[in-house]
């Protein structure tokens, strides 16, 4: 029995003594102990590169994971430092976490998923929000677990405001402030008084009024309407209905008693509005206008374990500002589910002359090689001539693995296919082809389109020799009106609704790329669908795939 203690004491020793040097080895590289940090704030005000700032963040996330007690009181801090930003949503989920490192981990995807540059790996929305932090925590100082007082929550939610109005101390009032934002389509206001424990945000402005008596009263809340009245229609009805009862010849009773009703029809409304407010807002793009673009995502197999993803976009010349100047930067990017970066790229393209055509259409692309799985795929395009920025993200899924049977990729759309001799920016190259995509959804008539597409899993003979049929299909879906019987019954009208056309092929091999010509000259303007339906004469097998485009 002794012996038996005596293993199990050495055993235990041993572990004690593994835990300790993993504990050790995790903390030589403590982000909190190499900085000297004890709040995440400091993160960003000691770290001067954003890129090595934002990985330092993310670095302390994971090593909180680690359930010890300074953990515990490390996560209790990153909690209330999104308190304030948290949908009701996310504090539900938050709270039905069961471990330590399940809230840790949620933060950390929090923080991925807020990234409102989601092709960079730098976080320029988690920098903002701790910079926002930082000064509130110095500007408007509070005795509680946050460490800031209402203005400070309303800042780091909105940042700073446009207006602000100071009402010092007096023997009417308390201090008050009230704070405008107009960046929301209409002005949204905020009243703040301190009573002592810092300053709390007030459903009505006049909580802030001292005086008892109703003559003092009276002038107390003019005095504060006559201050705000410029901030918005809503502060200048309040202000407005004073002056008129001003000189009402009623009682002193009556006035205030009248007065009230306006002031709390008035406060609703200011109440509201700020309802209606989004959770947070971020100024990092607050001088540049959306770059309007579409962007797709296609998948392609090239093995049974690689696959490939292709992200492409497609920008108009005439919605990019400045164009004559401009040049494009353009960045992808390729997560896991949690936000995790997998791996990204960066293209920088030149805004060619105006040809005088008015359906100038810039167009890009990205190949991305990974293995079975879901995936996030992100794209960003700036101008910064504009200045302009947009981006754009999608739920992306492999094609199934296991299928021994014929298979489709997706279909692209694209302005030009040939053979593999130079690489033109925004091209991709696949199969031995250079493929340059377009993702608009708008097709001119005047000018040819190229299908790409592969077949998968073809059965070959013999001769390893596939035998399969082709059948495209552009059928138009918003057919009705008049316009649309007459062309019915009239089989002499010049242009077409619908174009259907076949091929048979017979090729070497059970992969085959695919490229089609299309001129859709001869159709209406209208909404499409292309179907492309492959039949595989050997299994007897048919797949079919669908795309929807307007032709202009």
């Amino acid at each position: 029995m002794f012996a038996i203690f005596r293993r199990g004491r050495r055993c235990w020793l041993i572990l004690m003594a593994a835990a300790s040097f993993l504990l050790a080895f995790t903390e030589s590289d403590d982000v909190f102990r190499k900085y000297r940090i004890r709040y995440a704030d400091e993160i960003f005000s000691k770290i001067a590169d954003p890129l090595e700032a934002t990985r330092a963040y993310y670095r302390a996330l994971e090593q909180i994971q680690l359930p010890t007690e300074a953990n515990f009181d490390r996560l209790k801090r990153l909690e209330g430092d999104i308190e304030d930003i948290l949908s009701a949503q996310d504090r539900e989920k938050y709270k039905t976490l069961p471990t330590h490192t399940a809230r840790a981990k949620f933060i950390l995807y929090f923080w991925r998923r807020e990234d409102v540059t989601p092709a960079t790996e730098i976080n320029e929305r988690l920098i903002e929000h701790y910079q926002r932090l930082a000064f509130v925590r110095k500007a408007f100082p509070a005795f509680n677990k946050r460490g800031y007082d209402d203005r400070g929550a309303i800042y780091v939610k909105y940042g700073p405001p446009d207006d602000r109005i100071l009402t010092p101390e007096s023997g009417y009032y308390h201090a008050m402030e009230t704070w405008a934002y107009y960046k929301f389509g209409k002005p949204i206001t905020f009243d703040f008084i301190e009573k002592g424990d810092g300053y709390r945000l007030a459903m009505r402005f006049d909580e802030g009024v001292k005086v008892g008596d109703q003559l003092s009263r009276w002038q107390a809340i003019g005095e504060l309407l006559d201050r705000r009245k410029d901030l918005s229609t809503t502060w200048l009805a309040m202000r407005s209905a004073w002056d008129q009862y001003q000189y009402e010849p009623i009682s002193m009773q009556r006035k205030l008693m009248l007065l009230d009703q306006v002031i709390s029809e008035q406060c609703e409304r200011i109440l509201v509005a700020q309802k209606q407010l989004p959770i947070t807002t971020t100024d990092i793009f607050k001088d540049e206008k959306p770059l309007p673009f579409t962007a797709r995502a296609a998948w392609f197999r090239d093995s049974q374990l690689q696959h490939a993803f292709l992200l492409y976009y497609s920008v108009q010349r005439k919605d990019i500002l400045n164009a004559d100047e401009a040049r494009l930067r353009c960045r992808a990017a390729i997560k896991w589910p949690d936000q995790r970066l997998i791996t990204s790229a960066v293209d920088s393209i030149a805004v060619p002359l105006a040809n005088g055509s008015g359906a100038e259409v810039i167009s890009g692309g990205w190949q991305f090689h990974v293995g079975p799985g879901s995936y996030i795929l992100a794209l960003e395009l700036d101008n910064p001539a504009g200045p302009q920025y947009s981006s754009k993200t999608f739920i992306a899924e492999t094609g199934p693995t296991n299928v021994q049977t014929l298979q489709i990729s997706s279909v692209v759309f694209a302005s030009r296919i040939d053979s593999v001799e130079t690489v033109i920016p925004g091209s991709i190259v696949r199969k031995g082809l250079r493929i340059l995509p377009i993702a608009v959804s708008e097709l001119p008539a005047n000018r040819a389109v190229y299908l790409y597409f592969e077949l998968y899993n073809l059965q070959v003979d013999g001769k390893n020799e596939s035998f399969f049929e082709m059948e495209y299909t552009v059928e138009r879906t918003d057919e009705g009106g008049i316009a649309g019987f007459f062309r019915t019954i009239n089989p002499f009208a010049a242009k077409k609704d619908r174009i259907s056309l076949k091929e048979v092929r017979r090729e070497k091999g059970a992969i085959r790329p695919v490229y089609f010509r299309f001129d859709f000259q001869n159709l209406l303007a209208g909404q499409y669908t292309l179907t492309v339906r492959a039949k595989d004469n050997y299994a007897n097998i048919v797949r079919e795939r669908q795309v929807k485009f307007k032709l202009l």
